[in-house]
């Protein structure tokens, strides 16, 4: 058998899966992201916002969860987004790698961060959230999982 098939055999758990990747988590909680040979189509807005991401370091400016805010559990952890998919969460000298994924459907564009299983806070940010507002160096999102709308990020520019 090839070494990449043997290298690939396991049980994975779907977590995302969209025109631009599809990636895969094993029982040891490896990551496997795969992206198409040809050019994903992305709208010129998700394409920006991806660029935005990718081209910078983020932290967590402000965290309301459940109308608390949890903002001061995030404080010197710091956000860097690759463009395969995966986010390093980066706090002191512990790096943890995780999951996002950029998309856009009739309501506008969403975030969706997946940082399983490692803590209640991390837990509490995978989520769906969806872009309210953004400028040059901050942007705001709502949590498509809150019917209530108390839960936002927002995320800004690390300098």
């Amino acid at each position: 058998m090839p070494s990449l098939i043997v290298a690939l055999s396991g049980i994975y758990d779907r977590e995302s899966l969209n025109p631009s990747n599809a990636v895969f988590i094993d029982n040891d909680g490896d990551v496997r992201a795969f992206t198409p040979s040809g050019c994903p189509v992305m709208s010129a807005e998700v394409e920006n916002f991806t660029t935005n991401l990718v081209d910078s370091l983020w932290e967590v400016d402000e965290f309301i969860l459940q109308g608390n805010d949890g903002t001061s559990n995030f404080n010197n952890e710091k956000f860097d987004f690759e463009p395969n998919g995966m986010v390093t969460l980066v706090r002191g000298g512990q790096q943890r790698n995780r999951l996002w994924n950029a998309s856009e459907d009739e309501s506008g564009i969403g975030l969706t961060l997946r940082f399983n299983p490692s803590s209640v806070l991390l837990d509490a940010l995978s989520q769906e959230w969806k872009l309210m507002t953004a400028d040059a160096d901050t942007m705001k999102f709502e949590n498509l999982n809150d019917p209530l709308g108390f839960d936002y990020l927002v995320m800004a520019m690390y300098n």
